[in-house]
This record gives structure tokens, C-alpha cells and sequence, in this order.
């Protein structure tokens, strides 16, 4: 109240849990639905705040990246997993988080497919006994070193002897990325950038 905001905006599960009606006091209410993809977010955003040339600039970019993934990372089967507290392993079959599906843009294999039972987030969790499904020669380990407890999870699951006989830490093909550094069209744009550098390497 005391910020005097002429505009809220807010997703769809916040107004969900809270109400539209909590929001609207605050100024005019954007919603931003769930479960679209970042150039739809950025779409509703440009029409909320009358920056549309520049939403439309940044989706050329986005463009030319994905045509870069698509000419400079060479098709090939790659795992991509997250450790989180617990410590619980989630291996990801499918989009649409931005790391499995860029990969699958640029006409990579996930290692397990999309066969496998999976949330909405492409997402399968893995008990301890089965982590030899995460059986691709390279694989992208998702880590947010920020999130409480998610360092020493994934502490714990590298220092399990069965890691270690998973065929890319066994050949030193584990790479980090940050799991939560990618937001938007702009982190879709930088995260090209980084896995052509992980790939041309």
C-alpha cells in the first residue's frame, strides 16, 4: 500500500492461493498463466507495459539461438539431472525446462526418453537402486548451490559407489550448470551460448 503501485503482476497459482480480489487493491492486475513458455510470459509482459518492439527484438535473438543449437551442438545422447535435499534424484525425459529442451531444439537425445513416466516438468524421480538410467555418455547435472541442503545432497549421491559407475561420471563428462540461472528468453539466449561452449570443448 505504501509503494503506490499502479500495476501488479502476479501468476496464476499466487492469484490462485491468495485471490484476485487480495491483488486488485494494489493496482491493475496482469496474471501470467501457468504452464506456458517464456515467450508467451514475455508477450503478456510487453503488452502489460507497451514494450512490444523491444519484446519483438529479443525474439529475434532468440531465434538466431536456437538456429546456433541447432548448427554448433552436435546431435548425440545426453542425460540431464538434479539432485535436490533430500537427497532426491530427478532425471529429465522432456521439456519444458529450458536445458532438456534446448537439447531436444537442437536435435539431441535425452538419455532416458520420454517413454519413462514423467510429471509436468519432464521430471522422473529416481530411487537410489535405479540411478543407472541416467546411462547417457555425457550428462548436464543441474545444481543450485544457493537452495538449502541441495550442496550436501548432491555430495551424498556423488560419493555413492553406484555414481560413479554411471557412464559419463566414469569418463569425466559431468557438467554443472546452474539449475535456477536460466530464466526467460534472455536466460534461454545465454544458456545456448553455454552449451555450445560445453560441446565444442
Amino acid at each position: 500500500v505504501a509503494l503506490e503501485t499502479d500495476m501488479v503482476v502476479a501468476a496464476q497459482y499466487v492469484v490462485d492461493a491468495l485471490g484476485a480480489e487480495a491483488l486488485e487493491p494494489f493496482g491493475e492486475l496482469t496474471v501470467v498463466p501457468d504452464g506456458i513458455t517464456s515467450e508467451e510470459v514475455l508477450g503478456i509482459l510487453a503488452d502489460a507495459f507497451d514494450r512490444v518492439e523491444e519484446a519483438d527484438a529479443l525474439l529475434v535473438r532468440l531465434t538466431e539461438a536456437k538456429q546456433r543449437a541447432r548448427a554448433e551442438i552436435p546431435p548425440q545422447e545426453v542425460s540431464v539431472a538434479a539432485v535436490y535435499p533430500g537427497p532426491s534424484v530427478a532425471v529429465f525425459v522432456d521439456g519444458p525446462w529450458a536445458v532438456p529442451q534446448t537439447l531436444l531444439d537442437a536435435g539431441c537425445t535425452l538419455v532416458p526418453g520420454a517413454d519413462e513416466p514423467h510429471d509436468e516438468d519432464g521430471r522422473v524421480y529416481l530411487s537410489l537402486e535405479n540411478l543407472d538410467l541416467i546411462a547417457g555418455p555425457t550428462l548436464l547435472l543441474l545444481v543450485a548451490e544457493a537452495v538449502e541442503g541441495e550442496p550436501a545432497a548432491l555430495e551424498q549421491i556423488q560419493d555413492d559407489p553406484l555414481w560413479s559407475e554411471l557412464p559419463a561420471p566414469a569418463a569425466g563428462r559431468v557438467h554443472e550448470l546452474d539449475r535456477l540461472g536460466y530464466p526467460g528468453v534472455e536466460g534461454q539466449i545465454r544458456l545456448v551460448d553455454d552449451l555450445v561452449e560445453i560441446f565444442s570443448g
